[in-house]
């Protein structure tokens, strides 16, 4: 009797370049502290949606099952939220008002740690991100749009398998943190003056041709 053994999967060399498409879901939490007629009112927005994305890298593996690179990503982002707050005007009268923030694209520039199991890459990331949005208030009838974009930091974690020596798969995920922007609704006057923290959460499915 013939005795059949189990084909033998060669393992893969992380080492080269790669670029893929990636799309998932995004998750973000807004702080705004609006000054308002001389007092200040404090609301949040959770703005969820989908994305889109390209990315790019490159891995260096130096013969163990440690895997180093390095990695840029740009993603077209559809999210937004809007959030209702009662202010009080100067003669004491109370004004019904909304505040709407959507996000447009969001990036990262960040190294990544890996260790491979057979053609599973199991890694950790973290570096720098970028995020492009704009906020918006309609209050008592005056509305007004401002946009900006920022940089902070980002970190995450992911599985990466390699279907061939050419085609790979991804799941990833990114928390991000930025600094918001500051400024004023209406210019010229101070009844809009706001402040803004913003994060992110990113959950991402990817495939990626590697050279």
């Amino acid at each position: 009797m013939i005795q059949q053994t189990a084909p033998v999967v060669a393992p893969i060399d992380w080492t080269g370049g790669y670029v893929g498409l990636q799309f998932g879901a995004l998750n973000s939490n807004l702080d705004n502290d609006v000054g308002i007629f001389d007092d200040e009112y404090s609301f949040g927005t959770n703005t969820e949606g989908g994305q889109l994305g390209i990315y790019g890298g490159y891995n260096w593996q130096t013969g163990g099952p440690w895997v180093y690179g390095v990695e840029a990503e740009y993603n077209w982002v559809d999210a937004d939220d809007d959030a209702t707050v009662t202010v009080t005007n100067l003669a004491g009268d109370n004004i019904d008002g909304t505040a709407e923030a959507q996000i447009d694209a969001t990036g990262a520039i960040r190294g990544r740690v890996g260790y491979a199991v057979d053609r599973a890459l199991f890694y950790a990331t973290a570096g720098a991100a970028y995020i492009d949005y704009e906020v918006s208030a309609d209050v008592g009838g005056r509305s007004d749009t401002d946009s900006a974009d920022n940089w902070g930091w980002t970190a995450g974690f992911g599985v990466e398998y390699a279907f061939s020596e050419n085609w790979s798969g991804r799941i990833d995920y990114r928390y991000s943190e930025f600094d918001g922007d500051d400024g004023s609704f209406y210019e010229g006057s101070s009844d809009g003056d706001y402040d803004l923290d913003l994060d992110t959460s990113e959950l991402r499915v990817g495939v990626a041709y590697r050279f």
